[in-house]
C-alpha cells in the first residue's frame, strides 16, 4: 500500500506569545482548565491576549491558562 501525506506542505513553525502582567512571554501550552493533564514547563498565568509571529490577535472571550515551553 502506498502512503502519502495529506498535504505536500510541511507545517510552518510559529512564534506564539501571551501578554501577562503587561509583558509578552513565549508559551508552549494554553488551556481553559488549569488542571489539564498536558502541562509543560513553568506556569505563566492567565490572559486573554496572544500574538503569533508578532501579530496581535483579537482578545479571547475567556481567559486561558498558559505554560512556558519545556526545555
Amino acid at each position: 500500500m502506498f502512503e502519502s501525506p495529506l498535504s505536500e506542505h510541511l507545517p510552518k513553525k510559529s512564534f506564539s506569545e501571551v501578554k501577562i502582567s503587561g509583558e509578552w512571554k513565549s508559551y508552549g501550552l494554553m488551556s481553559q482548565n488549569f488542571n489539564t493533564p498536558y502541562q509543560e514547563g513553568d506556569y505563566l498565568g492567565i490572559s486573554k491576549e496572544i500574538r503569533i509571529n508578532g501579530i496581535v490577535h483579537k482578545p479571547r472571550e475567556v481567559e486561558y491558562h498558559f505554560w512556558k515551553k519545556a526545555e
